[in-house]
């Protein structure tokens, strides 16, 4: 009996070391196991996105970058935000870059696998790949990449404090930076804007209706009125010129007008304008 427990617990040993030999044993690049280089990151012009890539895994012709944040800050306009979700198996949880602590991309997974670690399992959404590993905490994860605005690229105008004119071409209230822009007549508040501003004679008994939406993400930036309705925070000032919104919100054009976005949900919302009582 106890030579043939000695016997199961050799078989059993052999088996799972071939097993551990298999999966170690993958694809090569550069002449060593894939899984042994490092990451490098490449910005997807066909997903918009910065993945990441085993150096000499890939095709890629230049050397990439050796952090997200610099693909991102390199190719990424101003503004802009990507988001990911990914999603594992019951069991299994996110795997995470150890240095930045956000979720691993890659392209989508190629068989053999490339880039998550042996003991990882690469996972496929709709245009972009992602590891999961057993007994991670996180199922399920959300991350944005977005690039960073230099300190010394902000606009000084920034510092400023708000104000609000009535412009004649879109009938509305709206805001500026002082001493960033000149407007014949302004007020400190929104509110003050719409009951002194030509805005409650043009409107009249007229309702007028607009929707605004952000990225995923993010909810557009409002004010709030003594009737506990909310505007929309816009502005007559181009979003490439960095001179409105507050760094840590984005901007979003339409038109001629640009409006702010905080963190934050619902994306989409509608306003009313109208004649306050």
């Amino acid at each position: 009996m106890k030579i043939l427990l000695v016997l199961l617990i050799l078989i059993a040993g052999e088996a799972i070391a071939r097993r551990k030999f298999k999966r170690n044993s993958g694809p090569q690049c550069g002449g060593k196991p894939y899984y042994e280089q490092p990451i490098k990151y490449h910005y997807d012009e066909d997903i918009d996105l910065c993945v990441g890539i085993r150096e000499h895994c890939g095709d890629e012709e230049d050397e990439g970058y050796d952090d997200v944040q610099s693909c991102v800050d390199d190719n990424l306009k101003a503004g802009h935000i990507k988001t990911v979700y990914v999603r594992c198996d019951p069991g299994r949880g996110v795997v995470k870059d150890s240095k930045t602590g956000k979720v691993l991309i890659t392209r989508l997974c190629s068989k053999p696998d490339k880039f998550c670690l042996p003991d990882e399992y690469c996972y496929n959404a709709t245009r972009y790949g992602y590891c999961c590993k057993e007994n991670l905490p996180q199922q399920t994860a959300e991350e944005s990449f977005s690039p960073q605005l230099a300190e010394e690229t902000a606009s000084p105008c920034l510092k400023n404090k708000i104000r609000f004119f009535y412009d004649d071409d879109v009938q509305l209230c709206l805001a500026y930076r002082d001493g960033c822009e000149q407007h014949g007549k302004s007020y400190d508040t929104i509110e003050e804007c719409l009951r002194k501003s030509r805005f409650a004679k043009v409107i009249g008994r007229r309702i007028m209706h607009k929707s605004y939406m952000c990225i995923d993400g993010y909810k557009p930036a409002t004010l709030s009125l003594s009737n506990n309705e909310k505007l929309p925070l816009q502005a007559k000032t181009s979003c490439e010129k960095k001179q409105f919104c507050a760094p840590e919100q984005i901007c979003m054009q339409r038109g001629k007008l640009g409006y702010c976005c905080d963190k934050g949900y619902p994306s989409f919302q509608k306003f009313s304008f109208k004649k306050l009582p």
